[in-house]
């Protein structure tokens, strides 16, 4: 079995392109959505949070107050690069014990994750989509779904990443979802690859 990694800058329309990936049967992993739920149920990384940034990071009923831990850590690349020393290996190891659970069921999986490099999940990947976007469009993106967030706000969430440049040259494959191309017939070109190459782990493209 593949395991397919998609990633790509903040407002690329990586969530867009999994759900297309999803709706032909392929299992897909969101990241983001398991770490929010890790961050709730996972007893080592509330310990761990409580122990680094405070007991005040979470309420009374003991759930993370998350507008509290982004402010703690969004003007500090130290206590960012400390808060994902913590919270991507268990999602990785999460992700490596969901995957194993499709082994026998499935030619191939995904894994949808913005920070796909920067924690080195692409480790336990065999192949890695990039999806691409113009800067103004992925601004215009994140704007529109938060709008209380300034232009100057998002930039910086966009420079705390990876630059999409490198991104692209580390991924196998890429596709571009700009509005103009179309997304369905890329996304079917791969899925089509990876049904026909799933036990090949090195696929060219």
């Amino acid at each position: 079995m593949l395991k397919i990694g998609i990633t790509g800058s903040m407002g690329s329309g990586k969530s867009t392109i999994a759900r297309v990936f999803e709706s032909f049967g392929i299992p897909v992993y969101y990241t983001d959505e398991i770490a929010k739920k890790l961050y709730n149920s996972d007893p080592l990384l509330k310990e761990k949070i409580k122990l680094n940034f405070g007991n005040e990071m979470y309420d009374s009923n003991d759930k993370l107050m998350t507008p509290a831990l982004a402010k703690k850590v969004f003007h500090s690349p130290e206590k960012l690069a400390l808060l994902n020393s913590i919270v991507h290996p268990l999602v990785i190891a999460d992700f490596v014990r969901w995957s194993g659970l499709h082994l026998s069921k499935f030619i191939y999986v995904i894994k949808e994750a913005a920070l796909l490099f920067e924690s080195n999940a692409d480790k336990v990947l065999d192949q890695v989509i990039c999806v691409v976007c113009p800067l103004e469009i992925r601004i215009e993106r994140i704007k529109k779904r938060n709008p209380e967030q300034t232009i100057e706000e998002i930039k910086k969430r966009i420079e705390n990443q990876l630059a999409e440049e490198i991104k692209s040259e580390k991924s196998d494959f890429i596709i571009i979802n700009d509005g103009v191309k179309a997304i369905l017939p890329q996304v079917i070109a791969l899925h089509k690859l990876f049904l026909e190459n799933g036990n090949t782990v090195v696929i060219q493209w």
